[in-house]
Parts: C-alpha cells; sequence; structure tokens
C-alpha cells in the first residue's frame, strides 16, 4: 500500500471538501467524542493534516468538520497511489477505531464483500490485514441477514405421478412442503448460531484488548512525553505501511496518554 505524501501540503480554496466514498463507509464521531475534538482544535490547533484524494477528503472528515466549528483553517495532504491502495489506506486508519462497534465493523466488511464477492477470503484478509476467518464470519453473516447474494440449491423437481397412482402423489405435496418448512427452519438455525459465534467472538476480542490495555498502560506511563510521541509514530508508520492491524490496540493506548490525543481522531 502506498502512503501520503509527506511534508507536502495542499492549500484549497472556495467552501468545504465533499467526502470520498469509501470515506463514507466509516461512521462519524458524535457527541461527546466530537465536541472534545472541537475543543481540542481550538486550543492545539489541527496536528494532523486532513487526506485528499480525487479532490475529496479521503480521511480527516472529523477534523475538517471540527476545524469549521471551532473556526480554525486546515491544512491538508494529498494521498498518492491507486483506487485499491486508496481503499486499504482508509480501512487500515479507520476500521480499528474504538468509536466503531463491533455490528458496525460487520456491516463495513459486508459491504466491502458485496464488491467482489468472488473474491476469497484469504484474498480480502491479505487486503485488508483482517484474518480470513473474520472474513469469513462476516461473510455468513452477510447470507444470513440477507445482504450478500448467495446461490441457493434448487430443489430437485419431483417427478410426474403415473396414471392411477393420484393416492401416491398427494403425498409428495406434502413432502415438499416439509422440505421447504425444515429449509427455512434450518436457515434460521444457521443465522441464529452464526450470530452467536460472532457475538461470543467479538466479546473474547474485548476482553483481550481490555486486558493487554491494562498491561501496557502502567509501562507507558513512565515514559516521557517526549519518547510516547515517537513510538506513537513509529507504530502508526508501521500499522499503516504493513497493515499490522493488531497494533491498534497498543496505538489506541498511547494516543489516550498523549496530551493531544483528541487530535487524533479521524
Amino acid at each position: 500500500m502506498r502512503q501520503m505524501a509527506k511534508h507536502k501540503t495542499l492549500k484549497m480554496e472556495g467552501g468545504p471538501l465533499s467526502f470520498h466514498p469509501l470515506a463514507n463507509r466509516f461512521p462519524l464521531i458524535e457527541g461527546a467524542e466530537f465536541d472534545a475534538l472541537v475543543e481540542n482544535i481550538k486550543v492545539h490547533g489541527l496536528k494532523e493534516p486532513i487526506t485528499i484524494y480525487q479532490e475529496k477528503i479521503l480521511d480527516g472528515r472529523n477534523r475538517e468538520l471540527a476545524c469549521i466549528k471551532a473556526g480554525v483553517k486546515g491544512h491538508y495532504t494529498p494521498f498518492q497511489g491507486t483506487d485499491a491502495d486508496a481503499a486499504a489506506f482508509v480501512f487500515s486508519k479507520n476500521f480499528h477505531r474504538r468509536h466503531l462497534n463491533a455490528e458496525q465493523r460487520t456491516k463495513i466488511l459486508i459491504q466491502i464483500i458485496a464488491k467482489t464477492p468472488e473474491k476469497s477470503d484469504r484474498q480480502f484478509g491479505k487486503e485488508l490485514g483482517v484474518d480470513h476467518k473474520t472474513i469469513a464470519r462476516a461473510r455468513s453473516l452477510g447470507w444470513a441477514w440477507g445482504t450478500l447474494p448467495t446461490t441457493a440449491q434448487e430443489p430437485t423437481p419431483a417427478k410426474k405421478p403415473k396414471r392411477g397412482t393420484a393416492r401416491e402423489a398427494a403425498p409428495k405435496k406434502d413432502d415438499g412442503a416439509a422440505r421447504s418448512a425444515a429449509a427455512r427452519k434450518a436457515a434460521k438455525t444457521r443465522r441464529e448460531k452464526a450470530q452467536a459465534e460472532e457475538d461470543a467472538r467479538l466479546a473474547a476480542n474485548e476482553a483481550k484488548e481490555a486486558k493487554i490495555i491494562k498491561a501496557i498502560t502502567p509501562i507507558f506511563r513512565k515514559l516521557s512525553e517526549t519518547d510516547l510521541k515517537i513510538l506513537l509514530d513509529n507504530l502508526e508508520e508501521l500499522n499503516m505501511t504493513m497493515g499490522y492491524h493488531k497494533l491498534s490496540v497498543v496505538i489506541d493506548c498511547l494516543n489516550e496518554l498523549t496530551p493531544d490525543a483528541a487530535n487524533k481522531a479521524a
């Protein structure tokens, strides 16, 4: 994945910029979290530039809106790369942020899968930096929710009854209705099982993240402000360029400990 050009800024003229469709896959922050971002920008200014691609905001929609509300002039940097690079960049910057809940993350994955459903789970996993099992679960839920197309197996056509066997034909009609009812029941059971497995997996992941944060926070608190920022910058660079999405938990923890933490919101 290509990176945006560092140290190169754009001067944007005119009114507010529109949001890139790739960015709009992700919800904006709201309420107290947005108000905190506005207040932080009022006090400290905009620390992280807003990323532009195809003359639209690719990353930094919340910062753009907060700058407008705070009356602070934003600054911008261009993204250089292909559409695929841009999609991967937006995903890596936003998917693991804490303002997204489990259901929102799953729906975002389903939207991405729906664009090219012929791709395998492993292909998606490699492109997005996500475990292929997570992609498989999202795909299963997309089928269960009816938001992803799936080719249903056609029922075997019933044979035409022979003459004089009307009594034998009637049960076949009943059997067809029974099979349809059984298929609906089985589909419902699969949906419920898939949802239960997804809920359990997400709950386990959240518990693991909480445990990690609890363990590393006291260690990070011993670092100086300069060391924290150096560590944070290097981890974010690694996370963005290599797709090491599991570093997001550590990055979130570091963000909360730095003085301009709120300014890191997308």
